[in-house]
């Protein structure tokens, strides 16, 4: 294998990264750092190629590239992504909140802020973010469904009707139009208001016919007017599939986001 010069070792391990090469890359940008540890552009390789190996030595080199960048937002979001990776959620969502106060339009660090929040159960924090973030970026479904979800489960039903009905509008494909109707379904199930429940149901049906929405009309309408000939779901069932729908329903987002 030839030597690699020193001025070259850069180039040779963005091109591997650039092909996916990852072990290569990390092994090109550790060479290279042992005669130029402080060259930030080996470091972000190193950093960005451990990071995708799941190697523990990525926090150590974006912090030392945070700390020769500390006004660059990338490195430290970076930073916080592999310090989560390692196990220190309140470390990451210390370094987010910091992105956040630098560069409040980081929508990628607000983004993070939610799903980091969401996961640890903080939901009081999950919902804020995800209120900054669709307030920056109107047209972002995805933080729209947020609000909704977050606001249903604070039990804040106003909040959540009026979120599920703006991911309704912002939500162009057909095939979704059920999952916000049935959001809004289940805020009004919560609050017991069966008839308006009722006639969101109805309004649902008319659009779509899938069993979700037939199994809601049938369970409402036995809370309004008592068991039929046939039987109904029960409450427990209802809302297993109503969590497992708003499930799918966020996750068809995120990979769409992830395209």
């Amino acid at each position: 294998m030839r030597a690699i010069a020193d001025d070259e070792l850069a180039a040779e391990a963005q091109l591997a990264y650039d092909a996916g090469e990852l072990d290569r890359t990390r092994e090109l940008a550790i060479r290279g750092l042992e005669e130029r540890p402080e060259d930030a552009e080996l470091l972000g390789l190193a950093a960005r190629s451990s990071l995708e190996l799941g190697l523990g030595d990525a926090v150590d080199h974006f912090r030392r590239l945070v700390a020769l960048r500390p006004d660059d937002t990338a490195a430290a979001l970076n930073l916080a992504h592999a310090v989560y990776a390692s196990g220190d959620a309140d470390e990451a969502a210390t370094l987010l909140a910091g992105v956040v106060e630098r560069d409040p339009d980081n929508l990628a660090a607000l983004r993070s802020l939610v799903e980091m929040h969401r996961r640890r159960g903080r939901t009081d924090a999950a919902l804020d973010c995800a209120s900054q973030l669709s307030e920056r970026d109107a047209s972002d479904v995805l933080a729209a469904l947020d609000v909704a979800e977050l606001s249903l489960e604070q039990g804040a039903h106003d909040a959540a009707r009026a979120a599920f009905a703006r991911v309704r509008e912002l939500d162009p494909d057909e095939e979704h139009r059920p999952f916000a109707y049935h959001g809004m379904i289940e805020v009004e199930i919560r609050r017991q208001r069966w008839r308006r429940a009722l006639d969101l149901a109805i309004d649902a049906t008319q659009e779509d016919r899938n069993s979700l929405t037939t199994a809601l009309l049938a369970y409402i309408a036995t809370q309004l007017f008592g068991p039929g000939e046939e039987p109904a779901p029960t409450s427990e069932e209802i809302d297993e599939a109503l969590v497992t729908e708003r499930d799918a329903h966020r996750r068809l987002h995120v990979e769409a986001r992830a395209l």
